[in-house]
């Protein structure tokens, strides 16, 4: 029974991120064709950042196969919202609905995702599935770009409606569960992580908005109206095939290993991070940003062994460190949109390099909370 109950999970999982990487990814384009400027597209990463902080402080006790399937209405919501506009705060509401899509369908998905890696052959299933959701995140927003270039957005919105209502069927078999947290019960598991975990979300915040942005801008400067879809589709690709090569890298490292690693990996990550905001053009910031997702992928496995052993509790464990996360976004982002109120558009690598400074101070963080 355990073995269908991981297959349909699975499953449920599968087309769950082919739904989020096919229409998602892109939608900073679409919404700055939309008539969105800068300010008012960070200000909605604000508002979904927010909103799961929010909703991670209340003590929560979710049945999974409803949460998941909740999850995939407000993304059908999301999408339906915006096919069309009627007033200008209508993307903070889909920052919100998002939000809550976020958080119902990943909280339950990862707490049993968890529970069956006590099993060692279930584990080497899921490393599998991982496995597979990192190929389809690296061909999917490709072929997103490229059905919103030859079709428009509204098909390519509407193939995403259909495969997540395809999806809530499916999810309808999931076995029953629940799954409980209480945040201020998690504060006193992760003592000596919490300054770790809020370093880690603050730098986060560069490939959750600034990255994105800044390859808009890039996108936008340098390309016809015609190619920018494509490409900035194909940018997201190259991105999540790099993560693909870093899980390869690192899945030949022992356990007992990694912690020594995470000392150079945060170092270079920091370091990495402010060179890349001198990049000068287009080519250099591809190849710049290449390389900090890559070293990013490579660190974030080995702090979630670190987290695992310190934080030993599910899904507190994992809450909390969504909660901490949360947090750090919601700087990072505030960072961005002083930035670009202050500095403009074209100086917004300040952010990226201000932030890369202070990331560099995680492996001395990491020293003396070891």
């Amino acid at each position: 029974m355990e073995i269908k109950e991981f297959i349909r999970l699975n499953l449920v999982y599968v087309l769950y991120i082919i739904g989020v990487f096919l229409g998602w990814n892109i939608i900073i384009l679409y919404f700055s064709r939309m008539g969105y400027n800068y300010i008012e597209i960070s200000s909605y990463f604000l508002v979904l950042s927010l909103t799961s902080f929010i909703f991670l402080i209340f003590p929560q006790n979710l049945n999974i196969k409803k949460s998941i399937n909740y999850s995939q209405i407000l993304r059908v919501a999301s999408f339906f919202l915006v096919m069309e506009f009627l007033f200008k705060s209508q993307i903070y509401i889909v920052a919100i609905i998002t939000a809550l899509a976020i958080e119902l369908f990943w909280i339950p998905y990862l707490t049993k995702a968890k529970q069956y890696e006590s099993n060692k052959e279930r584990k080497k299933k899921i490393r599998n599935v991982i496995r597979l959701g990192s190929f389809i995140k690296a061909i999917v927003p490709f072929l997103g770009g490229l059905i919103a270039a030859k079709m428009g957005f509204f098909p390519l919105f509407l193939i995403c409606i259909f495969l997540f209502l395809l999806n809530i069927e499916g999810s309808s078999s999931l076995g029953e569960g629940n799954i409980k947290w209480n945040v201020m019960k998690a504060l006193k598991l992760a003592k000596k992580v919490k300054t770790m975990l809020f370093l880690e979300g603050l730098w986060q915040s560069i490939p959750f908005i600034i990255i994105p942005l800044i390859t808009l801008r890039y996108v936008q400067l340098y390309l016809p109206d015609d190619k920018q879809i494509i490409y900035f589709g194909l940018y997201f690709s190259f991105v999540s095939t790099v993560s693909v090569l870093a899980y390869h890298i690192t899945k030949r490292i022992d356990n007992k290993d990694k912690k020594y690693y995470l000392y150079p990996l945060t170092l270079s990550l920091g370091l990495v991070t402010v060179f890349a905001s001198l990049a000068t053009g287009y080519k250099s910031w591809i190849a710049l940003t290449g390389i900090i997702v890559l070293t990013w992928k490579m660190s974030e496995r080995f702090t979630d062994t670190l987290i695992k052993k310190r934080t030993r509790e599910i899904p507190n464990m994992i809450v909390i460190r969504r909660f901490f996360i949360s947090l750090g976004r919601i700087t990072g982002t505030l960072i961005t949109i002083f930035t670009i109120s202050i500095f403009g558009i074209h100086n917004l690598e300040f952010a990226l390099r201000l932030i890369g400074v202070i990331f560099l101070s995680y492996p001395i963080v990491l020293y003396y909370k070891r």
